[in-house]
């Protein structure tokens, strides 16, 4: 009997493992995050309890539960992958103990046919990872701001930034930024204006300093060095609203509009790389997790057909833990400038891919070498 490829592609075994794979994957995400909360919870209950915000929150029980469900959707993104990995492998080692694998070899299923349920669960949980990071980890960062519960920026306490330093090529400012209720404001500001070969022109400090579309427009005392060819209150720089509103937020945090338009400025952006590498980070997540499962799928298929100890299932869950690990070191070379966004970003799901593709072809050409022995046998 033949069969149709699109049947034969999504039929009972690519139904039966991924909803296997999805659930044991839910499974250690649930157990990792409670242990996650719980040891969160205990470290910082009484900090919780009288922790006062710009906002109103709830008292007692419910403002616990309010808490946990904010961690719960900040610490998810950290945790899905790791726990993709482990499901997919706890899954292939009952599958294999159960000689499940070996019944559906000796079928005659192609061996690239059992990695459609990895790929599957591995797009689902990328697509969540997203949805997790451009979204919900935003969402859950201002409304842990504004309650009061934790720190991510002087924004969600409408207070006032310390003093920094902050370049934007011909012009170097050192300031506060103060977040108040008609916009953000540079505060005791300090301005050096250079030429094109990096020479100093013009010193200029002021009590304020607001960006308008024309420029800087500085407010209250101001003075100048050298008084000569003084502009006056307007200093032709101009300046991102979103990064200043924003200022002091990690780019990871941003919400998914916000990020795109800094990212996506063409002036008036200090550090930018950092916002583009967070921005393609979120889309590069997808493709991490569909590689994750994939890598994680193909080495299962692998190894754990010839040998059912537990060294091998250490091993890969080591690897992957690994891969996890230098996803986080990407992700901040990136965020500080050390690797270009694209490199930062994409770098780890290409080579899980190409990891992945490199155990296929050494297990395409190991059956073809059977096969071909097999045949001169004969």
């Amino acid at each position: 009997m033949i069969r149709r490829f699109p049947l034969a592609l999504f039929g009972l075994e690519t139904r039966y493992v991924a909803r296997l794979y999805l659930l044991h994957t839910l499974l250690v995400a649930a157990l990792v995050l409670a242990l996650v909360l719980a040891l969160d919870l205990a470290g910082r209950f009484d900090r919780v309890l009288s922790a006062e915000g710009i906002v109103e929150t709830p008292d007692g029980a419910l403002r616990l539960v309010y808490y946990l469900w904010l961690r719960a959707a900040y610490n998810l993104p950290a945790i899905l992958p790791i726990a993709l990995a482990i499901g997919i492998l706890w899954v292939e080692v009952r599958l294999t103990q159960g000689y499940e694998r070996s019944m559906i070899a000796n079928t005659g299923r192609a061996p690239g046919l059992s990695l459609v349920p990895a790929l599957v669960v591995g797009l689902a949980v990328g697509l969540g990872q997203y949805a997790l990071q451009a979204h919900v980890r935003p969402y859950a960062v201002a409304a842990q701001g504004e309650a009061g519960f934790r720190f991510y920026g002087s924004r969600f306490r409408a207070g006032t930034a310390p003093r920094a330093w902050r370049d934007f090529g011909d012009t170097l400012i050192y300031a506060g930024i103060r977040f108040a209720a008609d916009g953000p404001v540079l505060v005791n500001a300090r301005l050096f204006l250079f030429d094109a070969d990096d020479r100093l022109l013009r010193v200029i400090w002021t009590d304020a300093a607001r960006p308008t579309e024309a420029g800087l427009m500085l407010e209250g005392d101001h003075a100048s060095w050298p008084a000569e060819g003084d502009t006056g209150a307007l200093v032709p720089l101009m300046m991102n609203a979103d990064w200043l509103s924003y200022a002091g937020v990690a780019p990871r945090f941003l919400p998914q509009p916000v990020l795109r338009r800094i990212a996506a400025a063409e002036s008036g952006v200090p550090t930018q790389g950092a916002y583009r590498a967070a921005l393609h980070e979120r889309w590069a997540a997808i493709a991490g997790s569909l590689a994750l499962a994939l890598l994680v799928a193909a080495l299962s298929l692998r190894w754990m057909a010839a040998r059912r100890g537990l060294l091998v299932p250490l091993v890969i869950v080591g690897a992957a833990y690994s891969l996890h690990i230098a996803g986080n070191v990407f992700s901040a070379l990136g965020e500080y400038e050390r690797l270009s966004p694209l490199t930062a970003a994409w770098g780890l799901p290409v080579v899980l891919l190409a990891g992945c593709g490199l155990v296929l072809g050494v297990e395409h050409w190991r059956v073809r070498g059977r096969l071909r022995a097999l045949r001169q046998d004969e």
